[in-house]
């Protein structure tokens, strides 16, 4: 499949440049025949080994005309037999237009298309642990643009930290560029916190500061910091409502107009199961003199879900037409979502892994909101579950419609592998609920290194990297990502608004199919020769 996904394709757009040469040609299309039935071979064996591929080839791949069936070429390659294809002749050009590949679904069957260290300039930040990423969309501020940015908050490695800083993008999008906007007040230094973004503010949540030796504790936060990242104010929050306990390592996310806080450790080490409620609408402008009546109330729900758990992760997943207004999206009234385009299996808070009192989960649990009782929902998914695991990452990249999980910390993994942290990535399908494990090509790019108490966010469709832990010591300061799509310079641009004088992206208009071609001129024939025959002779065909 992949034979016939990425190779026939350049032979389509070299057909004109090859017409001077039909021996070669002929050649090249025998050679490629070959090495298409051993192809399928080899997929059909390895598809067998096990039942789930088979069933998850079968879903995504688009049915095709009987003779050129894709089930059809897979019994036939089994057997040695060559398939037939439709319009074949003599002419050596005809198969050419003639071939039809199996189409997949980009939106079923997403798949990271590297993980790698990403080129980051500027102000260099210490390795971290505890840490977060904070992605703000592009938006308007006293109607001046502001571009798309990461902010990164907070951390513990030499120092705490409370220093805020941000990662801006290049005119291509491969490149990154560290700056550092605030070292912060000594008061906001914190790690193992909360920061999620609300109307381009981060609304910043508990977390611990230093051991305190004397105490022979450490100190756990239950405040609230809202930091406008634009006008450069911090303010500190002690909200009133229910009594809201001091925790660290706890999730949280955005609903609606909501704030949602689960679980955590608190001063004791003891896990905490409470969740609670913030509703942001009585926040005030960053500039007001007086704080807003923030208030606390506890959530509960009809039956016994996840229960006490700290260092674990939590997204919120919904179809993508209700993220439009989300000051609509009510925490106990919210329409169902009913037509035929729906994507996402199961609407709610994705909580994945952490770990109690009994050690490292892999469980996945879905809180079931918009409606008058919470529930708790423990969902089927299909394919091999990610070994359980804590202190991981886990990003919902909504363009995609996936849910990526990346690297951890699971203490019983020693005993058989030698090493408690993780640096795997798995992907799940939040369409057909399947678990997929992406291994990284071999390659010499440097990938992570294993980690955990790491920080990631989403950008575009990426997931950015960033610090965290090993098994001896802090992780350096390089980013690291992994990104859906390839970063080349026909993919995202910046330009200056005319009418803000800001940053603004826009897409590149792709290169014509003239253009494309023009590249391919009667000059270049021997070399685009050489390059074919060479791809050949690696697979042990030899035309000369």
């Amino acid at each position: 499949v992949s034979h016939e996904s990425t190779l026939y394709p350049s032979f389509k757009i070299s057909s004109k440049v090859l017409n001077k040469n039909r021996t070669t040609y002929k050649k090249v299309m025998t050679a490629m025949n070959q090495i298409e039935v051993q192809s399928m071979a080899n997929t059909y064996r390895s598809i067998m080994e096990d039942k789930s591929k088979l069933d998850f080839f079968r879903y995504h791949c688009k049915p095709m005309p009987a003779s050129n069936n894709i089930y059809n070429c897979l019994d036939k390659a089994k057997s040695g037999q060559p398939f037939d294809r439709q319009g074949n002749s003599s002419d050596p050009f005809s198969i050419l237009n003639s071939v039809q590949t199996p189409t997949i679904k980009a939106s079923l069957l997403p798949l990271p298309y590297h993980c790698k260290e990403c080129l980051a300039y500027g102000w260099r930040p210490e390795g971290r642990e505890g840490a977060t990423l904070t992605t703000v969309p592009g938006h308007f501020d006293k109607e001046v643009y502001v571009g798309e940015r990461t902010y990164m908050f907070g951390g513990l490695s030499r120092d705490l930290y409370a220093e805020l800083s941000y990662l801006s993008t290049n005119q291509y999008g491969n490149e990154y560029t560290w700056t550092l906007q605030d070292r912060g007040n000594a008061e906001y230094k914190r790690y193992g916190h909360t920061a999620d973004n609300y109307e381009g503010r981060l609304i910043i949540v508990a977390g611990a500061k230093m051991y305190n030796k004397d105490f022979k504790r450490r100190e756990c936060l239950d405040d609230v910091v809202i930091c406008d990242p634009v006008a450069k104010m911090w303010r500190k929050i002690i909200c009133g409502g229910t009594y809201f306990e001091p925790r660290r390592y706890h999730a949280s996310c955005i609903f609606g107009t909501r704030l949602i806080v689960h679980g955590g450790l608190n001063e004791k080490n003891i896990y905490l199961d409470s969740m609670y409620s913030l509703s942001l609408l009585g926040l005030s402008e960053p500039d007001a003199e007086t704080d807003s009546g923030l208030r606390w109330a506890t959530l509960r729900s009809d039956n016994q879900g996840l229960g006490p758990m700290a260092y674990h992760t939590c997204n919120l997943v919904l179809e993508s037409e209700r993220y439009n207004n989300p000051k609509q999206l009510a925490l106990m009234s919210m329409p169902e979502f009913k037509s035929p385009q729906a994507k996402v299996a199961l609407e709610g808070i994705y909580y994945f892994g952490g770990r109690n009192s009994s050690g490292a989960t892999n469980d996945l649990y879905v809180l079931r909101i918009g409606r008058p009782r919470l529930e708790w929902v423990k969902p089927e998914t299909k394919g091999r579950r990610p070994p359980a695991r804590y202190a991981h990452s886990a990003d919902f990249i909504a363009k995609k419609n996936i849910l990526i999980v990346f690297g951890g910390r699971n203490d019983e993994e020693y005993e058989t592998t030698g090493s408690f942290c993780m640096n795997d990535i798995w992907i799940l399908s939040i369409e057909a609920l399947e678990w997929t494990e992406w291994k990284r090509p071999d390659t010499l790019e440097r990938g992570p290194e294993p980690r955990y108490a790491h920080a990631t966010a989403v950008l575009e469709d990426s997931v950015l990297i960033f610090g965290g832990l090993g098994e001896t010591n802090y992780c350096d300061a390089g980013l690291f990502e992994i990104s859906m799509v390839k970063k080349n310079t026909f993919g995202r641009k910046h330009k200056l608004s005319p009418i803000t004088g800001k940053e603004q992206r826009v897409k590149k208009p792709p290169m014509s199919k003239k253009s494309t071609l023009s590249r391919f001129s009667s000059s270049n024939l021997g070399v685009f020769s050489k390059v074919i025959l060479g791809t050949l002779s690696k697979f042990g065909y030899n035309l000369n």
